[in-house]
């Protein structure tokens, strides 16, 4: 899906339940912490390539992603920040 609305890669592939869900997820989490979970180095709307690359090769468990520095690794996060009132 990600292919298709962002990176604007045709597909002829249908969407389930499983994008809603997802849709949902991210939703949830901008609410409670005030960011996307998902963030590239530069933003996701420069950095495509790479915002692929982080919602695709996500690790099992991780709610969010950030890269810092350019061409840096990704800081992958298994829970809520500590700022955010629903972590505590």
């Amino acid at each position: 899906m990600y292919e298709r609305a962002v990176l604007r890669k045709p597909q002829k592939k249908a969407y389930g339940v499983t994008v809603d869900l997802w849709s949902i997820g991210v939703t949830f989490y901008q609410a409670a912490t005030g960011s996307l979970p998902f963030i590239p180095y530069g933003g996701p709307r420069k950095n495509k390539e790479m915002m692929y690359k982080i919602t695709t090769q996500k690790p099992e468990g991780a709610i969010a992603g950030v890269q810092h520095r350019d061409e840096g690794s990704i800081e992958w996060s298994h829970e809520l920040p500590v700022s955010c009132r629903l972590s505590r």
